[in-house]
């Protein structure tokens, strides 16, 4: 049985290069719960070298590296779930500069 798939809108920019931000959809083969981190390394791992992003794997909301929005709201990616048949946005934070991506 094949598995679902998580959609994924990504907010990509790097400046250095783009002239203006935009965003790429990826699907993420997934058949049950797995954080946006999981999503962004499965990603990057599997299909897009180079998406950029920072985590330090903490999963507690301690370190705060993996803050992003998700669906528009302020979200730690290493604890936020997503599953089988979501479509999530994901973004930098608001009013912070954009190094990449």
């Amino acid at each position: 049985m094949a598995k679902e798939t998580i959609k994924a809108k990504v907010f990509r920019y790097n400046p250095d290069v783009d002239l203006y931000p935009s965003y790429r959809t990826y699907e993420v083969a997934a058949d049950e719960k797995i954080t946006v981190l999981q999503v962004l390394k499965e990603i990057f791992e599997k299909q897009d070298r180079s998406l950029a992003f920072k985590y330090f794997s903490c999963g507690f909301k301690f370190c705060n590296s993996c803050m992003m929005m998700v669906n528009g709201k302020a979200k730690h990616a290493c604890l936020t779930l997503v599953g089988p048949g979501d479509e999530v946005t994901l973004e930098p934070l608001k009013n912070y500069p954009i190094i990449r991506d």
